[in-house]
Parts: C-alpha cells; structure tokens; sequence
C-alpha cells in the first residue's frame, strides 16, 4: 500500500508575495500547522523570479536543441528548494515515506491559487527527484472540483486535438506517432477523434468545446503560450484565428463537464504554468490546471515549463499505454512515464517538468472486464 503525505499550504497573506507560506500536514486525521519558527528560508518574493527566469533559460535551449546541463542546473536548484523551501517537519515526513520501501508515496498537496506556481516535481533531496520518487498530487482549493475520489472511469471516447505548426508534415515520424497516440484505446474498442480529421488543414478552435466536453479523455498537443488579452495562460490551436484560436483560462471557466469529468491533458510548453510574476496581467489567474479541475475534470496533466517537441509526443504515448493498457492509476503512470523518459537517454529535462491535478489513484479503464482491483 502506498504511504500517504498529505499538506497544505497557503499564503500567509494572500495579497503579497513579500511573505512566507503557512504549511499545514494531515496527521492523525488532523491538520498541524508547522511553526513559524520551521518555516522555509527562501522568501517566495525571491523564489518565483529566479524559478521562472532558469525555465526560461532551459526553454531557449530546448528550442535551440542545446540542453546540454539543463539537468543538472535544474537539480542544484532542486536540492536548493528541498532544504530551504520544505520545512523540517515536511521533509521528515517525505523521507519517512520514502523509506517505507512498500510502493512509491503518494504526496497530495492542497495548495491556495496564489501558491499554484511552487514547482514540487522538480524538488531534489539528494537522491532522487520528488516527481519521479513519489506520485505527486496538486488538489487544488476550488469550488467545482470534481466528484468523488479516485474512482475508476470508462473510457470510451477520446479526443485528440493538434494545434497549428506542430508538425511540419503528415510524413514525419513524430506526427505518425501522434495520430497513434491512442491506438490501445481502439484496439480495446474505445473511438478516437481525431482533429484535424485529415493532414494538417482545418485546425480546431474553441468551437470543438461543445462536442470536446462529451469525451473522457482531452488531449490537446500544441503550443502554449499567452493569451492576448490579460496575459493568462492558453493552448494555442490556431494562433492566425484571433476569435477562436486559444483556449485559455476565461474559456475553461466557461466549461461544465458531466460528472464524472474527463481526464485533460495539456500536452504543451508552460500548460499547467501560471501567468508570469509581473505588473502585466491579473495577478491571481488561475492557470489551465486549475481552471479544468474548477470545472470538474476528474484530472489535468500538463507541464509546468518548455517541453520539447520530441519529448512530448513520446512522452504521451508512454503515458496512455500505462494508463489505458496497463491500466494503472493515473499518478502511477505519470511517474513510470518519467522514469522511462529518463532512462531513453539524452540532456533533455522537460520529461520533469510534467505535473498532475487531481487523485493519484484514479483509474481510467478501457472498454473491456472491469479491473478487480
């Protein structure tokens, strides 16, 4: 059985970044907050600057195709984070689980929309990533958050949506792999919308959303970027379609999903990011993670920086068939997906920078008998 953490963590002032976070962890069926004596050592009003000035940084190099000691930048940062972000009694707790040696803890965090940015995944305690040692799960505090609690989903209908200047043509290697994506969902009897139906012509836009909210799973693979007009976060399907072209936060929050919602997955650079730490833009937009869960999916995986191309049409395969064929919990396959990414070799790090919200333990079952477990 997996050991569980579970905290939460909230800002000590709501309006500000010039202050520390309050962290809280469930014990005994009771919430303890960490004193402030155990508080953490970094200020979020130095944190967040310097976390999103290095993402930057990677993202260059990802596009330039160069990134050649990412990685290890990004675990000096993480080692760097672990001891003086966590407090003590967080970090006792953690290793504690982690020394449990029965399966890879679950880690559920509760976390104020303000707070949403903290990069847990990429926490290193010396040893060992956070996301790749644990089953990492951001739970939002919202009002529509979905139903129920890692119960098991059918899936029998997926939706597939590429955005523009993704692949440069049908031909290639990494769009054959993004139209097979979901080739273990059919082969057990499950439909796969695909959208563009043919080639790349006729891109989606957020006049696909009426028909996209039936399915049970959404997999969007485009670019993120900002949006146009507050600076929020958005998928962008079409950036040459100025009306309907980007899915951001305010058309999330549109949205009703039925119950149980579907799984999301924002297959693009910064889709589970929030908007940047400056005076441009509302300061409290909720990024695209958020905004799903707000509205009821059952559970939203995205990245929380740059991701590469290539990494990200492989990572997305290695998902599903963990997910749909080895019919894994949802956090589980995320972090077997990790370790794989890894282990293919390679400098490129945006396999870490893949985030989830919602139950770790839900289950999304093709169309077949019913797993007993």
């Amino acid at each position: 059985m997996n050991h569980v953490v579970e905290i939460m963590v909230l800002p000590s002032n709501v309006d500000s970044d010039q202050t520390l976070a309050q962290f809280y962890i469930l014990q005994h069926e009771s919430w303890h907050d960490v004193p402030f004596s155990q508080l953490p050592t970094i200020g979020l009003e130095r944190l967040r600057p310097a976390l999103e000035t290095l993402l930057e940084q990677i993202g260059v190099r990802l596009r330039e195709g160069n990134a050649a000691g990412a990685e290890g930048r990004l675990r000096t940062r993480g080692e760097g984070y672990w001891n003086n972000l966590l407090p003590p009694r967080i970090r006792s707790a953690l290793t504690g689980a982690l020394e449990q040696g029965d399966g890879p803890p679950q880690l559920l965090i509760h976390t104020h929309q303000t707070l949403e940015w903290i990069p847990w995944e990429l926490l290193y305690d010396g040893r060992e990533w956070l996301g790749v040692s644990c089953q990492i799960s951001r739970l939002p505090m919202v009002v529509g958050g979905p139903a129920g609690n890692g119960a098991p989903h059918q899936v029998q209908h997926a939706h597939s949506f590429l955005g523009s200047e993704v692949f440069d043509d049908v031909e290639g290697d990494e769009y054959r792999q993004w139209s097979s994506t979901f080739d273990c969902l059919g082969a057990a009897g499950g439909t796969v919308h695909l959208l563009p139906k043919d080639g790349l012509t006729g891109f989606p836009t957020i006049d696909n959303l009426e028909e996209m909210q039936e399915a049970d799973i959404i997999h969007f693979t485009c670019h993120g970027g900002t949006d146009r007009n507050g600076g929020g976060p958005c998928l962008q399907l079409n950036p040459y379609d100025t009306l309907t072209g980007d899915i951001d936060t305010p058309t999330v929050e549109a949205m009703v999903f039925d119950s149980p919602g579907p799984l999301v997955f924002g297959n693009a650079c910064s889709s589970a990011a929030v908007a940047p730490n400056t005076d441009a833009g509302p300061p409290l937009t909720r990024g695209l993670g958020m905004a799903f869960f707000n509205r009821g999916a059952s559970a939203f995986i995205g990245s929380i920086a740059p991701v590469s191309k290539a990494t990200a049409v492989g990572f997305a395969e290695t998902f599903y068939q963990h997910l749909l064929s080895d019919r894994l919990p949802v956090g589980e396959a995320l972090r077997l997906t990790k370790m794989e990414s890894r282990a293919s070799g390679g400098s490129d790090p945006s396999w870490l920078f893949y985030c989830l919200y919602g139950s770790p333990r839900s289950r999304f079952l093709p169309p077949g008998p019913a797993d007993p477990s």
